[in-house]
Formats: structure tokens, sequence, C-alpha cells
């Protein structure tokens, strides 16, 4: 994101300008935990940003890593090609956990439809109590399509997980775990995993590439860690 730099400045080296404005944190938290894990060649694609982005670059706390080398392993982080079909996989986006992506989405859209079916029976029910013995046999209907929805909405996450996590490199995955446990490290998303909250008890979520979410979309290509900015006591 060096362009971001030279269109918004007029002069900002890199060493002497962008660098002092990225955390030291964010530097010191990938280079431990790289070494630790193994990694022995990272690019760096940006750091302190002064106008693009989320709050994290502007602000200097965010660091973004679009490939990682060692151990014999050479791994570009990008799955864009799960939701595009003209964008680079990498090796790391299978044919066939496309498929089993799609099937998921295609599971979720049908559950949500058949709730809103349902959430339209009770809303009968409590509006015409008249009608409501006839109704109740509607709505035990929908629920029974809905039970079997959800199933097969599990199913299809399950099997999308397994294809996911059998194709990802031991190195992200390992790099991953170490940042989320790194005391300096706030939030890491990349194009596996969500992490808003390393410091939470929730786990990472699965990256789906929604529509929906533009942070999921926006991290199909890079790993980007936000660490927290220690308090001046």
């Amino acid at each position: 994101m060096q362009g971001n730099v030279r269109d918004n400045t007029t002069h900002c080296p890199w060493l002497t300008g962008i660098l002092p404005r990225t955390h030291p944190c964010a530097f010191a938290a990938l280079l431990t935990e790289a070494r630790a894990a193994g990694v022995t060649s990272v690019a760096v694609t940006s750091g302190w940003r002064p106008s693009l982005g989320s709050i994290a670059h502007r602000a200097g706390l965010g660091l973004d890593i679009t490939y990682l080398e060692g151990g014999g392993e050479s791994v570009f982080l990008n799955r864009a090609s799960l939701t595009n079909g003209s964008a680079a996989g990498n090796g790391n986006v299978s044919a066939r956990e496309k498929v089993l992506w799609r099937e998921y989405q295609e599971a979720k859209a049908a559950v949500l439809v058949h709730e809103r079916e349902r959430s339209a029976v009770q809303a009968r029910i409590s509006h015409d109590a008249s009608a409501a013995k006839l109704m109740h046999r509607e709505l035990s209907d929908a629920e029974d399509r809905l039970s079997v929805l959800r199933e097969r909405q599990k199913m299809a996450e399950e099997k999308w997980n397994l294809e996911r996590n059998h194709h990802e490199s031991s190195l992200i995955r390992t790099l991953r775990a170490r940042l989320g446990q790194n005391a300096s490290v706030k939030q890491l998303f990349d194009p596996w995993y969500m992490d808003a909250d390393t410091t939470d008890k929730v786990a990472p979520v699965p990256n789906e590439q929604r529509p929906s979410n533009a942070n999921e979309r926006l991290h199909n290509n890079h790993l980007h860690i936000t660490v927290r900015e220690p308090r001046i006591l």
C-alpha cells in the first residue's frame, strides 16, 4: 500500500517515514512468532497508511502479510478464488471446496427462507385466535421442515470445514495460533479464519467471504494483524 502513502503525502520514505509510524509491537509480534513457527521469509505489504482502510492502519496499529516461507513450504495467503472463479487460488482452494462452499451457502439460504416462513405462521396464529388450531398443524409442518434443513446445513458446513482445513498450510496455521497467543495482538483476519478479539474465549470463525460481509471479502488475500496500544500509566 505504498501507493496510498505517495498519493497522500509529499515526502515519506519507507525507512524514515513509514516504519516509524507503524507500532513497533506489530513488527515485534510478527517477527517473534514467525521465527517460533519456523517462518524464514515473510512479505509485509502494508503497515501505516494515511488515508485508506481501517483505523488500525491509519493509527499505525495494523500490519498486512501476503506471503510466508519456511520448512520447505511457500504460501501465498490468497483464497479469493473461493468465490471468484477468475481469481488466483494459489493452491489454497480446491475444486471440491468450491462446490462444498456453494452447497453450504445454499443450505444456509434455505434455512433462512424457512425460518421466515415459520415466523409468518407464528404471527398469523398470534393474530387470529379463531384459526389457531388449524394453523398449529401448519406450524408443526414448518418446524419439521426447518429441522431437516438445519441438519442439512450442519452437514454441509462440516464437509466444507474439513475440505478447507485439509488444504490449509501448516505454516499459516502455526503462525496464526502463535500470534493469537501473543500479548500484543488484538485481532487476526486472514483468508481462512477471522478473530475479532484474540483475548476472548470465542474461537476464530471461518472466513466464508460472504457478499454481505465486507470484512471477510477484504481479507481473502492477506493476513491482517492489529496490535493493541499499550496504556501509559
